[in-house]
């Protein structure tokens, strides 16, 4: 008998050739059609959309990606709804493989293709787009001069050819309009008008990240020369240095000059950092920033986000499984477990008042100073299998506060107060009335 239950559970892993075949096939057909969907030509106006909530700059709903591999489609993000409000830090948590960076990436354009795609869902962004004439083309703004008579006509130069403005970066000016886009369903090439220009993202390794064989000068040029046209190589190195200055990098002269193996990893974080802000974004996308760094250079780059946070005037988004980064960086915290979202609200919420056993055992896991503990708490059991997901709680199998209804339906988001949901039955007549399933009441 017990023969028999082993060979059942060995045959839940397996795939035999026919499946492969079936698996490889289905991949193939939906690879090509999201492939196709990223290369397309299209009009503005079929991507652009309307924000749920004006004062957010972000806005993520229902969005769905999966990456499809030999063994089947991986739900990495399946479902994830939440927003970041303009002038905010939000902290995305969760342990490792819980969907975190798959969802900065989806905001990015960057999950790696073609395996790897957003296949529903919506990401509202506010964004400022270049106006085009009708031939396609960005429509500059020119500098104007004033003759004799009081007449303003356009500027020329030696050439006679009309002189466009510079603007505050050194560029080019164009006309520009905001609009509201919907990044999931941009396609890749006006999607390079925005990411580095008005989204930027700072990544996890930055070693990874640089490249090794250019001096970190040239690593700055290259954003300045791609995403402000017009910028002279006097203008884009005074912006570089600029930059670096910025970040609190005590020479930067002499930084500018070096390759990446030549600094400390506290000051090739910096760099990155550097890299992100060359352009003065709107939102900041922090992928574990501080991971890689030892505990005073993890204060220093904390305290420098905030800085730049204020100074910019711009939104993070705060991608980190640090209890401790969140509680002192986010003003909004959003949990998520196997590529859901299953707790939001105000850092006071979730540190406070956590409701969901996961952010709870999440919490008691993070070590104290002001108490002797002979051994930290650890959540039991496994993250279920992203191929093969279930269609009840995720977390039912973990779980010590478990119920007969965890194993019905997955939970609907229920709202505990104006800032505070979960998506647990523990709640389902404590409060306010349950939400949708995407979050919204």
């Amino acid at each position: 008998m017990a023969d028999k239950s082993k060979k059942e559970e060995i045959k839940k892993h397996y795939i035999s050739a026919s499946e492969s075949r079936k698996i490889a096939k289905e991949n193939s057909k939906a690879i090509n059609y999201y492939e196709k969907q990223k290369k397309r030509k299209v009009n503005v106006d079929e991507f652009t959309t309307q924000m749920k909530d004006d004062k957010n700059i972000v806005e993520f709903e229902d969005l769905h990606t999966y990456f499809f591999s030999d063994a089947g489609t991986v739900k990495a993000v399946n479902g994830v709804t939440f927003s970041v409000p303009a002038g905010s830090t939000v902290g995305v948590v969760g342990e490792s493989g819980c969907g975190k960076s798959v969802t900065s990436l989806s905001l990015m354009q960057l999950v790696q293709a073609p395996s790897g795609q957003i296949v529903s869902g919506s990401i509202r962004f506010k964004a400022d787009l270049f106006k085009r004439d009708g031939r396609g083309r960005k429509i500059p703004v020119y500098e104007k001069t004033t003759d004799a008579e009081g007449n303003e006509t356009v500027k020329l130069d030696e050439k006679g050819k009309p002189v466009i403005k510079k603007n505050a970066l050194g560029g080019n000016t164009y006309e520009m309009e905001s609009k509201v886009v919907d990044i999931a369903k941009m396609p890749t090439e006006a999607m390079r008008s925005i990411r580095g220009r008005e989204i930027a993202m700072i990544f996890q390794e930055p070693m990874t990240s640089l490249n090794p064989v250019f001096t970190i000068g040239n690593q700055l040029n290259e954003v300045g020369k791609l995403h402000i046209e017009g910028i002279s190589k006097e203008k884009v190195k005074e912006r570089s240095i600029e930059m670096l200055k910025l970040v609190g990098i005590a020479d930067p002269e002499s930084v500018y000059k070096k390759y990446p193996h030549e600094l400390s990893g506290g000051m090739r974080q910096r760099v990155m950092i550097a890299i992100a802000l060359l352009c003065n974004p709107k939102l900041i996308v922090a992928d574990e920033p501080t991971t890689a760094l030892d505990v005073t250079i993890q204060a220093q780059i904390l305290d420098l986000l905030r800085d730049i946070k204020t100074k910019i005037n711009g939104s993070i988004m705060l991608i980190t499984h640090d209890l401790g980064v969140v509680a002192e960086m986010a003003d909004y915290v959003v949990v998520m477990y196997a590529g859901k979202v299953i707790e939001m609200g105000t850092a006071e919420d979730i540190f406070d008042n956590p409701m969901h056993p996961y952010t709870i055992g999440l919490q008691k896991s993070k070590p104290t100073v002001d108490g002797e503990v002979d051994k930290l708490y650890c959540i039991p059991g496994y993250v279920p299998n992203p191929i093969n997901m279930p269609d009840y709680c995720y977390f039912r199998d973990r779980c010590e506060k478990c119920t007969e209804k965890c194993s019905g339906e997955y939970p609907a988001f229920i709202k505990v107060s104006d800032t505070h949901s979960v998506a647990c039955y523990l709640y389902e007549n404590k409060t306010g009335g349950k939400t949708k399933k995407n979050g919204r009441k």
